[in-house]
């Protein structure tokens, strides 16, 4: 019975984790994923417009963004690898703590890596904009994602 409880969690575990996959595959993630991106540049090019960027700002701005994304995904997805390996060895009837103890450690390591980065991402665009751009970049970033600090809408509401 414990080892088809095993084989049960191993094949569960393996549709989730192959399931965004079996999704690309067939298409049904990029219609969507591709609308979002397109809102979204239209959103980039809107605040450019508002920031009044020159051509040289607009050029090491996507360098900058395009030198960001690559790294930002890969940690995204180890990130996404270690949560899962937090998962699976939980849902094992004789899981091991201190490997889960571990994986969390790491785990937070890579979101510690993460902000980091995010900060040297804004300390870059900083260094691009001047002072008065900066700040109304900084206003803008929080009216284009439709929110205030700490997910506060812009009425000062908790959502």
């Amino acid at each position: 019975m414990k080892k088809l409880t095993v084989l049960i969690s191993f094949v569960f575990a393996f549709l989730l984790i192959n399931q965004p996959n079996v999704y690309a595959e067939h298409g049904w993630l990029s219609e969507k994923d591709g609308e979002w991106k397109a809102k979204w540049e239209e959103k980039r090019k809107e605040m450019h417009k508002q920031l009044g960027l020159s051509e040289e700002q607009e050029k090491q701005l996507e360098e900058h963004r395009n030198k960001f994304r690559a790294g930002s995904e890969g940690m995204r997805e180890q990130i996404k690898v270690k949560r899962e390996e937090i998962r699976t060895e939980l849902q094992k009837s004789d899981f091991d703590v201190n490997k889960v103890k571990q994986s969390h450690e790491e785990l937070k390591a890579l979101r510690n890596k993460k902000d980091d980065a995010r900060l040297d991402g804004i300390l870059e665009i900083r260094k691009v904009l001047t002072d008065e751009q900066f700040k109304k970049f900084m206003e803008l970033k929080d009216d284009f994602k439709g929110r205030g600090k700490h997910g506060e809408s812009q009425e000062g509401e908790k959502e």
